[in-house]
Formats: C-alpha cells, structure tokens, sequence
C-alpha cells in the first residue's frame, strides 16, 4: 500500500496520458525515487516540461493519500504499472497509462482475446444488430469485448456480451466512482459480475470532452484487435481506430451502405486497409492457434442460435437502445453531450459547460462545440501554413494536451494531418 501511495502521487502529478512518464521511470527507477528527486534533477531530462516539474515538486502526499483511502473504503482497486496483473499490452503504448483504478474481476488481459468493439452513438437499425450479434458470438467463444460503455454501439457491445454470460471490460473517460453516461448504470453493475470497470482518472473526476481521446487509447491498448462497427467522417470512434493503427494492433471495420451516413467512416476504414467483418468468426479465426486454450469453435457455433439482438435483454439491462437515444442538439461527437447528469456515488450532478459569448461566424459556432484546449491550439496555427507539434508546444503546452487536441480537431474537419508531422488549417 505504501508504494501505491508513491505511484498516486506520480499519477497526480503528471497527468492521464503523459509523455513524461517513461523518462521520469527511466532515470529514476521508482516513483518513490522520483518523489526523493530535487527540481533541478528534473530539468536534466527531456521531454518533461515546466508544468509538470512544477507539480513534482509538490511533495504532499495528503491528497494521494485520501484517494488511496477512498479506494479502500469503496472497494476500488490500483492496478500500478509495476503489478505483475498490469496488462503488457499496455505497457507498450505511447503514453502508457501510470495506473488503472478498477472493479469488479480483472480478466487476464495478457492471456485471453480481447476484442474492442466501437462505434457511433448513432446507430442505424443494422450497426445496432450487427453490434448486439458479433459481440454476443465473440463472448461466447471466449473473448473478452472491450468497449466505452459510451450510448450507442459500445454499450450494446457490452450488453451483449453480458447476455451470453460472457467477459466484458469498459473503460471510462471519468472517475471510476462517476457513472457517465448516467442511463447504463444497471449496465455497468451487470458487466461487474464476470468482468471488470477500469480508468486512468482518479476517482471523482468528471467526464470532461478531452478525457474521452486519451481514454481511447487504452481501449485499443489492451486488445489484440479494434472493430468498428458504425461510424460517420467525424464519429470519435475514428479515434479509437486511429489509435489501434498506431499501436500495430488489428482493425476490423464492418462494410455498410454506400449511401449511408453511418457507413462514411468505417468503409474509409476498408478501403485504407481494415479487415471486412461479417461475423465474429472473421475475428476469431486470426487468433484461434494463439489463443486456443481459452477460444472454442464449438461455444461459437452454438452461440448462433441465442445471438438474434435482443430487444428484452437490452431493457433489462438498462441499455439505451437506438429507439431511446435522444440526440441533443448541437453535439457531434459520441461522448461529448457533458450537459447530461452524471452519476456519483449513485447521486445525480450535472456538468454544464461555459457560456461562449455571441458567436460571430459559423466556423466561430462550430469551434464553440470544442473545449477551450482544442480552441485555444486552432488559434494558435497560423493560416495556409502547415506546423508541427513541436512549434505548438513551445506554447506551453504538454505534448499529449497538443496531439489530443490536433486528433479532434482532425475528426471535426477544422485541420489536415500532412506528411512528415505536420498539420494545416482546413
């Protein structure tokens, strides 16, 4: 517990997402050696700026402290990078998480399928089904379906995988003590039962817009492979695939209607290279010899006949469904509707976001729907001439802040990635 108490403190100090991380361990060893650091020690290393080195300085444990005994009151796990149980996988990831807090039962990441299953809040009929069936028969063969636990096809991932009495794991963009969104809370306590609920951000941190990219990361990081099932040009789960890509990790996309809104995403995804899904088999079979020991052909057969969507399943599990989703105005990515009420502590909060004044312009109404980060990189890059990351962050900023705001700002369409780096206004 007492080296728990160092890996908090570290986890506090730099951050969710952090390049600094690896450079700290790397010099240092342990977190408690980089507690015992002087500031100076830190200016020696690259890659870790101002902002950070001034919070590492800060050699109070009290805050660590309470959040290590709040975990222990309300039966919360620290999963610490240097636990035998951390996933490798995500050891392996830029920007590897310091620690994850979690319940329920971790599934033995390094040893089992783990499938990610993702996609628009939005569904369409057919991605509603087709997310329902294919994680219903990845379930029952074996996998473990990773998703958001967002509105939409990730919660419908993890419904079905709860109904075939099969290992789900969400992710969360928040707290593990803040249910969001608020509607899959019967959802969550039933993948508690057989799987497990986990996070980088310390517990009673809010779902803010920006935790939702660096929160995929580790969606894809802890998988051997990413499906996505429905996604339009600027549905978030395009961050997900990206990050997939980036990790070496599979990518599967489920072809759709050429005409289909939902479908622009994922058949860019085909056509750039992801594998065409039809069925779970299509997954399973690229990883039946490496994982045969826990993956059975025969529970994937049988499963065919129970994996018809399940509109009586998705009600008792407290799903929202595609007939319930309410769309609320002027939102565009799946998990950035922070107006809603969340729950903490089984208590309703709500989260509002700042008025922005009057908007002047159309492209001014558009980046309202930004956070301020993501406001603040977009005015920063200079017109008609392309930047690299590095300029940007000799404003001031961290590498992870700029790259996690240039990637929604890419998905939104107000910048262009060009080669060698670089990005450009659109």
């Amino acid at each position: 517990m007492a080296d728990n108490l160092y890996w908090v403190w570290l986890a506090e100090s730099i951050g969710a997402a952090s390049k600094a991380y690896a450079p700290l361990l790397e010099r240092f060893g342990t977190p408690y050696d980089i507690y015992r650091a002087d500031e100076e020690d830190f200016y020696k290393i690259p890659g870790v700026d101002e902002r950070v080195i001034e919070r590492l300085c800060d050699k109070n444990l009290d805050a660590p402290g309470k959040i290590i005994d709040y975990c222990t009151k309300n039966g919360i796990g620290i999963l610490t990078y240097d636990n035998e149980r951390f996933p490798q996988r995500l050891r392996e990831i830029r920007n590897s998480p310091v620690l994850l807090y979690y319940r329920g039962k971790l599934p033995d990441f390094d040893r089992r399928l783990c499938i990610a299953v993702v996609g628009t809040r939005k569904m369409t009929e057919y991605g509603e089904q087709s997310a329902y069936k294919i994680s219903y028969e990845l379930a029952s063969a074996g996998a473990v379906v990773v998703s958001g636990m967002a509105l939409g096809v990730d919660g419908i991932a993890s419904c079905a995988a709860v109904e075939a009495g099969g290992v789900s794991c969400a992710v969360l963009g928040c707290g593990i003590d803040v249910v969001y969104p608020p509607e899959h809370k019967r959802l969550m306590d039933n993948i508690l039962k057989h799987g497990a609920v986990l996070t980088e951000f310390s517990p009673g941190t809010p779902p803010e817009r920006y935790h939702f990219p660096m929160r995929n990361r580790i969606i894809s990081g802890l998988c051997q492979g990413t499906l996505v099932v429905e996604a339009d040009a600027k549905s978030g789960a395009l961050i997900t695939a990206n990050e997939a890509l980036y990790q070496g990790r599979d990518l599967y996309a489920l072809p759709g209607n050429i005409d289909g809104v939902n479908s622009t995403g994922t058949n860019k995804l085909l056509k750039e290279g992801a594998k065409i899904v039809t069925s779970a088999e299509d997954i399973i079979g690229d990883h039946e010899f490496l994982y045969s020991d826990s993956i059975s052909y025969e529970r994937l057969h049988g499963a065919r006949d129970y994996s018809a969507y399940d509109a009586h399943a998705v009600e008792r599990l407290g799903v929202s469904s595609r007939r319930s989703i309410i769309i609320r105005k002027n939102k565009n990515a799946d998990e950035d509707d922070l107006e809603a009420p969340i729950l903490k502590n089984g208590k309703k909060e709500k989260i509002k976001k700042k008025n922005t004044g009057i908007l002047k312009s159309k492209k001014e109404a558009d980046l309202s729907m930004l956070g301020e980060l993501e406001r603040k990189i977009f005015e920063i890059m200079p017109d008609d001439v392309a930047i690299s990351v590095d300029l940007l962050t000799r404003s001031g900023l961290t590498v992870s802040d700029v790259m996690t705001s240039l990637t929604l700002l890419e998905i939104n369409g107000f910048i262009s990635a060009l080669p060698g780096g670089l990005y450009i206004k659109r």
